[in-house]
């Protein structure tokens, strides 16, 4: 018998959601839909099951799940496991037992590496609980020292406070400068991030980023700069912070697509396939051509709708 998953009719009013792609849609729906998926959001799958299920080749697939990963919605680690981080907040574990041993069971199988990554990637259930040699925070004690679980008068630790970017212009010390050798992580997304956000901002969200390990006594961050860009993400989606416009090509101005509208640097639009080069102005060609790939679009939508809609019922 197949195994039931349920998704929210509130999936299609996300904000997120309605601003991405019909396709990213399509290949985020069916990661949380498909037959290997389980309690705890993480799981085995190869690229080319995906590519097989879905029709989407493995060209296009790479760079779909690298943007579901950036946005914070889809991991996938080595490209053997997707993870979906707040698969286990959704399932409200919390409130059900049962769910809760089953995501726990599934969890205690995964290796220890993949146990530190989902830590990383901010894996909405308290992970570190369940490694190996795992040591309580320095400041952690049981006043009342008991064994037991019952009559246990000990006051709840206070939540952490939310997390929100240093305000425009707020200086940090020199000493809050960060270094890969102190602070380390992979150096191609670092310079990614840099040339990106700009020096002062990264370097605030490196401090951030080890105030919040540091204050939750939990495992050091092993990858500062994929973390940095896991929160920007989650920031630029909650409106906190604003992206930095995109400085064209040298010698290459930005324009708008006279078909879809798209602001770009390329000669070919990247969005609707326009040669803007050759094509720069309106006509009713380029207007014809914006005609077709919205409707294309809608179409690809509609069949995804459809597609969803079979494997559900």
């Amino acid at each position: 018998m197949a195994t039931q998953r349920y998704i929210s009719t509130s999936f299609w009013d996300d904000k997120w959601v309605r601003s991405i792609n019909p396709m990213d849609r399509y290949l985020y729906m069916y990661l949380m839909t498909n037959p290997l998926t389980n309690i705890a959001g993480v799981y085995e799958i190869t690229i080319d099951r995906i590519a097989f299920d879905t029709g989407i080749d493995e060209r296009s697939l790479r760079p779909m799940l690298e943007s579901l990963s950036e946005a914070g919605k889809v991991h996938y680690y080595q490209e053997e496991w997707i993870i979906i981080p707040t698969w286990p907040k959704h399932q409200q574990y919390e409130k059900r037992s049962r769910i809760k041993e089953g995501i726990e069971k599934i969890l205690r199988d995964l290796p220890a590496e993949l146990l530190q990554y989902l830590i990383q990637v901010a894996y909405q259930y308290p992970v570190h609980t369940l490694l190996v040699g795992y040591e309580y925070p320095p400041n952690y004690s049981d006043s009342d020292r008991d064994t037991d679980t019952e009559g246990d008068t000990d006051a709840p630790a206070p939540p952490a406070p939310e997390d929100t970017p240093f305000p425009p212009g707020d200086e940090k010390p020199e000493s809050g400068d960060i270094l890969l050798d102190q602070y380390p992580g992979t150096a191609e997304i670092h310079a990614e991030i840099v040339s990106t956000w700009g020096q002062k901002r990264i370097r605030d969200y490196y401090q951030r980023i080890h105030d919040h390990y540091a204050a939750r006594g939990t495992v050091r961050c092993q990858d500062y700069p994929a973390m940095a860009r896991l929160w920007l993400s989650r920031d630029l989606e909650a409106g906190k912070i604003q992206r930095p416009p995109a400085p064209p090509p040298r010698g290459q101005a930005s324009r708008q697509c006279p078909a879809c509208g798209e602001i770009t640097a390329e000669k070919v639009c990247p969005t609707c396939g326009w040669d803007i080069a050759a094509h720069p102005e309106e006509s009713a060609d380029s207007r014809a051509h914006g005609h077709m790939h919205r409707q294309a679009a809608a179409e690809q939508l509609a069949k995804m709708k459809a597609y969803m809609e079979r494997r559900a019922g």
